[in-house]
């Protein structure tokens, strides 16, 4: 599935790297792309009956975090655990004016490689996963089939309604994380927070989606940036096999961004689940050369 809208409207904002009040450009849809994205079951560690995040392990009577945060040269990384330790510093995202090649930073691409459009791994939206729960009463938060409703998560604060709701069931969501948000808790909510991207261009727009209910209306959920609907998903869960994943490329200002995803229709306490929200930048990669039919001397 693919559209294209052309949205030519502005709001006035304060632009980036610069004190001046200047026109920021309502946010462009420029495509839309659905796939279903089957998530394999996997439960997480437990620590005296409490149920860590499958992105976690134990350490003693902690869960600690799957990844951490590592420098390489001229950039970002992280470390990611596995087998009782973690690996080397794999780079993320590169410092201005220097390019990801393979896992290094370079400020220009070497021989055999050439710069090509991609996004960056680092998402712009804060706890888009929904697995920090920081402030959240630790006898719901992670005990399989209880929830409770909130005014704010970590990143989120609600702006109608009666509030967000995490869902956990120990091993159930989108990426193998283990909680996801249902917005139609008591009734029709949303949920909000302010992004801010660090260049005017071409975002990719991320979220895992699957409807609870076969009931009309039950489902939908409306994502909006700056007032604009951008992604509208909605379904049965009779045809779904699994969490869909749907992916948006949005032409955004540099500067502060308003991201809402709310409820729609029907507020009878049952709604789309959601998880994985991720806004990631466009950037330029040195990408290796793949020679036409394997040959680099073709005539």
């Amino acid at each position: 599935m693919k559209n294209k809208i052309t949205i030519v409207l502005g709001i006035i904002l304060t632009g980036c790297g610069s004190s001046q009040t200047q026109l920021i450009e309502k946010p462009k849809v420029v495509s839309t792309t659905v796939t279903e994205t089957v998530y394999v079951d996997k439960p997480g560690p437990v620590v005296n009956n409490y149920i860590c995040p499958a992105n976690q392990h134990v350490e003693g009577t902690r869960c600690i975090d799957n990844t951490r945060s590592c420098s390489p040269n001229n950039g970002s990384g992280i470390q990611i655990f596995s087998n009782g330790s973690f690996g080397d510093c794999t780079v993320v995202e590169c410092n201005t004016g220097f390019f990801k090649q393979g896992n290094a930073c370079v400020a220009s691409c070497t021989a055999g490689y050439a710069l090509t459009n991609t996004y960056s791994n680092n998402n712009i939206i804060q706890n888009g996963d929904f697995e920090d729960l920081t402030g959240i009463d630790p006898a719901l938060a992670r005990v399989p089939n209880l929830w409770g409703v909130y005014d704010k998560l970590p990143g989120w604060k609600t702006y109608k309604g009666a509030g967000i709701e995490p869902r956990f069931y120990g091993y159930l969501g989108g990426d193998n994380t283990t909680t996801f948000v249902e917005l139609d808790s008591d009734n029709e909510s949303g949920m909000q927070q302010y992004i801010n991207t660090p260049k005017k261009g071409k975002y990719k727009l991320h979220v895992d989606y699957i409807p609870r209910t076969n009931g009309g209306g039950d489902n939908d959920i409306q994502i909006k940036i700056d007032g604009i609907n951008v992604l509208f998903l909605t379904g049965y869960i009779r045809d779904f096999s699994s969490w869909r994943g749907y992916e948006i490329t949005v032409e955004l200002d540099c500067g502060i961004h308003n991201l809402q995803v709310e409820a729609l229709n029907c507020p009878n306490g049952l709604g789309g689940y959601v998880d994985n929200l991720a806004l990631n930048q466009q950037v330029k990669e040195c990408k290796q050369i793949v020679p036409v039919n394997n040959c680099s001397t073709c005539h």
